[in-house]
């Protein structure tokens, strides 16, 4: 892989609108100096904006622009360098013929959020080290004291950079989806000529319904351990049925403290989906990292120590799902 040549590089907001709130009463802040500062909280405010990073590439070797859609309380830095040091796969991907697009989904990191319950409906959630241990698959033990801590043995997951991955976790409001929901279409709906989603975990939730949107628009979807799906009674699949689909996991999944919503989603919700999408004939792929002979990856897959091989199992699906020129 050579170096990385871009034609265009930047960033927007997509999504939004303006709120305006009347009649509440002053706060005060005791600032650090301690003198006592008045703030009106009344006036004119932008919400439920999503911040979009983009590098174009100058010969891009892809058909579509990729976008990059993280989970549950992160933000895009998901796709960025790993907690090790490591190329991230915003950058890997580029170097293999993608314009990459990464978000902030509404609520988070760049993306900023609003006051609550003014604006917010609810106050935000946090997610504790511990959660997310549990959550993406790190091992069976987690103690406040590092030494105790254990890892699935044979995890391909850097954990001695446990630390310093829980520096990218961020607030998150499970009450606005909505509003992300809205900002994605409207992020999808700007690819006249099409586009590719990659979503993990989370991102998922939003990119299905972005598809069902935008059916024309999304040429191809990747779904990277994914969270949900829209509620398959009363959501008509069938306008995704020419989309090439890969629905990818991990190791770990058998675990006997495997928590409730991934069990929910391998277990139940996604062999669903993916009995519906081959039932309508779609271009549909399910992956078990395990049975390729790939071992140890966690929910974070895109972190962990084997990411490079991991993105070319994408990388080669692209190419055979012809998303490549």
């Amino acid at each position: 892989m050579g170096d990385i040549v871009l034609r265009e590089f930047g960033s927007f907001f997509v999504g939004g609108h303006e709120v305006i709130l009347h009649d509440i009463p002053d706060v005060s802040f005791r600032c650090q100096d301690g003198s006592l500062q008045n703030v009106s909280l009344n006036g004119q405010f932008e919400a439920g904006q999503m911040y979009v990073q983009y590098a174009k590439l100058a010969a891009p070797k892809a058909k579509y622009p990729l976008l990059m859609w993280h989970g549950g309380g992160l933000t895009g830095a998901t796709w960025g360098s790993t907690p090790d040091g490591r190329e991230g796969w915003q950058s890997l991907f580029m170097r293999w013929g993608h314009d990459v697009y990464v978000s902030d989904s509404v609520e988070r990191g760049r993306s900023s959020w609003n006051m609550y319950p003014q604006i917010y409906r609810t106050h935000p959630e946090f997610t504790t080290k511990a959660a997310c241990w549990s959550n993406f698959r790190m091992g069976p033990v987690f103690s406040e004291d590092h030494s105790k801590r254990q890892a699935y043995e044979g995890t391909q997951f850097p954990v001695e950079f446990y630390d310093e991955f829980c520096r990218q976790i961020v607030p998150r409001w499970r009450s606005m989806d909505d509003w992300a929901q809205q900002a994605y279409n409207d992020l999808v709906n700007r690819f006249d000529g099409g586009c590719v989603i990659m979503a993990h975990s989370q991102g998922a939730n939003f990119a299905i319904p972005a598809a069902l949107a935008h059916p024309d628009k999304v040429k191809g979807l990747i779904l990277l351990e994914p969270a949900r799906t829209p509620d398959p009674k009363t959501t008509d699949f069938s306008v995704l049925k020419d989309i090439p689909q890969l629905i990818l996991w991990g190791d770990f999944i058998k675990v006997p403290e495997l928590c409730a919503w991934t069990k929910a989603a391998y277990f139940t919700i996604y062999p669903e989906y993916f009995r519906i999408m081959k039932g309508l004939g779609a271009p549909v792929e399910w992956i078990n990292l395990p049975e390729q002979g790939i071992y140890g990856n966690t929910h974070l897959l895109m972190m962990d120590r084997n990411s490079v091989q991991v993105a070319e199992v994408v990388q080669q699906w692209m190419t055979s799902a012809g998303l490549m020129k």
